[in-house]
């Protein structure tokens, strides 16, 4: 005999408070209650009789002895008390599915996700009808379906609702978390069944400590060959140009010839032919050439087992380059700065062709400022002081430039300190512009700043860096860079995409990046959780999707599309047990008595209200005050002397006092009337 819900202390505590609350209900002094009257004259008090100390007893002893037994009854019905042994009673196993991307390729006999779900009901429809299942998906992450379920139908309906993912399986994860789960829910731990193809990644667990493991395994033996990791970089050479990097693996045990064709916007862009070892990599390289935005196909042939990993598309964004116009009577002191960087198209003007709302890009005033609307983004050479952008302090003349706010963007990496300008106009800062490089005697180069609330971004220079002493200094080139970068941040950030598996993702950094700037976000925008070890970056997505990371001068965009297989094959332990076993007929060891218990409380606590309740029938409080009177009388001491008044004292619903015999004669009336 033993209880399923309840642990016997839990039942003993339960038991014990509800039956001391009724049984303190049941010696609970009820008071007589007093009444306030208008007057007296009309009654005559009946005699008062001794006071006398009783010890206080219960005077309904067997409608107590009901509702406790009753209570007793309901609590056994709801700890589930069965009649046999414990130990040949149901089990609770735990059936861990893998749905890896492995179980997506095809077999001799269908899909390998297919084999394993029917591996599965088959073991589930073996199990004794009492047994309970909790089903676990693994792959990437091991998710839990169902609960301990005795319901054959919910669990078999999970099974073929599991589709194959695109992540490895993480079979010690899965295996460790079953125990865990079985350890702390479990009843009776039963089996831990593993059904799948057992594709891991290489581990050093030990799987001989799993209790109970059983394995039914789907044969993998499949050639598979698939793309692995596609990587596309702008040439460092030349900017309108890409570098792509294709790496293959072959997953089987035979060489396979192999294929590889590249396609960009539909056009073909590369092929290649070469031999793939058994279970080895090839790495292959192509040049594209375009600054238009288009999609890149990368497809290899011929088809296998698997086809999700033998096609893979990247879409190529539009090279961006900065627009920049001119205006200016030197253009010759320009073209150094702008014609040699590559990112950078620039147009040069007359001031006279100057006109205002004409401007999408960033505009280079050089020598005059125009008098109607000024453009967003600006630069200005030695503005004329009458109408220029800032206040002018003064005229420097041959002034060393001493300082550089490193603090500011376009002071990155300047830190010239001899140069000495021969003439600078030095201006004013104030909470439009702050400064960025200085003389002794004030700014001499001014930019923007975020408090002004201005739509645009505009730098003022007091001198012409290519008619100073800067033009020989790498720091000029270096100062316009800043400056173009800082309006338009796209147009220097290095660009690249690559396509690969979902999983864990880990990158090498820069040793200049600076970590606090680092953002890792999905496809819709959310922060995706990253750490950073040294220089190495690592993140988890367990989703195919886009994952940007962000740095100040890189943007990496990941394409985790293809399918992650384990190489490895697992071995299982020799201890563990194969296949569906035969079905179990097991006879339950035991009885259920919690059915027959609730009926036995409901009826004890029906006789109580029947015989004691407050709202009986005329015969009933007859009948039951004769039975519990004959009881009473039956075992009542008999008493004598002061014990045994002659008459008793009841309070009536007006506060009256009635003069009682000790004999029942019910006739008497012991008050007068007027």
């Amino acid at each position: 005999m033993y209880f399923l819900n309840l642990s016997a202390a839990e039942f003993l505590t339960l038991f014990a408070a509800a039956s001391g609350l009724v049984t303190m209900l049941y010696l609970l002094d009820r008071s007589k209650r007093k009444q306030v009257v208008a007057t007296l004259r009309f009654w005559i008090n009946a005699i008062k009789p001794t006071e006398t100390r009783r010890r206080r007893r219960i005077r309904q002893p067997l409608s107590l002895a009901l509702q406790i037994l009753a209570i007793a009854c309901l609590l056994l019905a709801v700890a589930q008390l069965r009649w046999g042994s414990a130990e040949d009673s149901s089990r609770d196993h735990v059936l861990v599915l893998d749905t890896s991307a492995w179980m997506g390729a095809s077999g001799t006999s269908g899909l390998l996700m297919d084999e394993g779900k029917r591996l599965a009901t088959a073991y589930v429809r073996a199990l004794p009808a009492g047994d309970r299942v909790m089903l676990l998906r693994a792959g990437a992450l091991t998710t839990p379906v169902t609960a301990f379920e005795s319901d054959r139908a919910a669990v078999e309906k999970a099974i073929q609702g599991s589709r194959a993912g695109a992540g490895a399986l993480r079979l010690d994860d899965a295996l460790r978390f079953a125990r865990r789960i079985q350890a702390q829910h479990a009843a009776r731990p039963g089996e831990i069944v593993f059904a799948g193809c057992g594709r891991t990644a290489e581990s050093d667990a030990d799987w001989t400590d799993v209790p109970n493991l059983r394995v039914l395994l789907v044969s993998s033996d499949v050639e598979n060959a698939g793309l692995r990791k596609i990587g596309l970089r702008q040439s460092s050479r030349d900017p309108n140009a890409w570098d792509i990097y294709v790496s293959v693996r072959n997953y089987g045990r035979t060489v396979r010839p192999a294929e590889l064709a590249v396609q960009f916007a539909g056009s073909p862009a590369g092929f290649r032919k070469f031999q793939l070892k058994p279970e080895g990599e090839a790495e292959v390289t192509f040049p594209l050439r375009t600054r238009a935005a288009g999609m890149l196909d990368v497809r290899l042939f011929p088809g296998d087992a698997f086809p999700a990993d033998d096609a893979a598309a990247l879409e190529l964004p539009a090279r961006h380059s900065a627009r920049v116009v001119a205006y200016t009577e030197r253009p010759a002191l320009l073209h150094p700065l702008l014609d040699a960087n590559p990112f950078i198209e620039a147009v040069y003007r007359k001031p006279s062709e100057y006109a205002p709302g004409e401007h999408d890009g960033i505009v280079i005033l050089d020598g005059f400022a125009p008098a109607g609307e000024r453009p967003a983004n600006a630069i200005w050479i030695e503005p004329p002081s009458a109408n220029g952008p800032a206040p002018v302090k003064g005229q420097a003349r041959s002034g060393r430039l001493r300082h550089w706010h490193a603090d500011h963007p376009i002071s990155s990496g300047l830190r010239t300190e001899d140069l000495v300008l021969s003439s600078a106009t030095v201006y004013r800062a104030g909470p439009e512009f702050e400064p960025v490089a200085q003389l002794e005697e004030g700014p001499v180069i001014l930019a923007s700043s975020e408090r002004s609330g201005a739509a645009g971004k505009a730098v003022v220079l007091g001198f012409h860096p290519m008619r100073s002493p800067m033009r020989y200094e790498v720091s000029a080139p270096l100062l316009f860079g800043n400056i173009i970068r800082w309006m338009d941040a796209g147009v220097f950030r290095r660009l690249e995409l690559t396509a690969e598996s979902v999983g864990a993702v880990e990158l090498r950094l820069d040793d200049k990046v600076d970590r606090s700037k680092i953002r890792v976000t999905a496809e819709d925008g959310a922060l995706l959780p990253a750490t950073v070890h040294g220089r190495m970056l690592r993140f988890f997505s367990p989703a195919p999707g886009v994952v940007r990371v962000t740095t100040p001068d890189t943007e990496m965009v990941y394409s985790l599309t293809l399918p992650d297989f384990a190489a490895a094959a697992w071995e299982p332990p020799a201890k563990a047990a194969a296949g569906v076993p035969r079905r179990i007929e097991r006879t339950p060891a035991f009885r259920e008595l919690w059915q027959w218990l609730a009926i036995v409380g409901g009826c004890l606590l029906l006789a109580e209200w029947i015989w004691f309740g407050r709202f009986r029938t005329a015969p009933a409080m007859r009948a039951g005050r004769a039975w519990t009177g004959g009881w009473r009388n039956r075992w009542r001491r008999p008493r004598s002397g002061a014990d045994a008044p002659a008459e008793h004292e009841l309070a009536s619903g007006l506060g009256l006092r009635e003069r009682m015999p000790a004999e029942p004669e019910r006739s008497e009336v012991a008050y007068k009337s007027r």
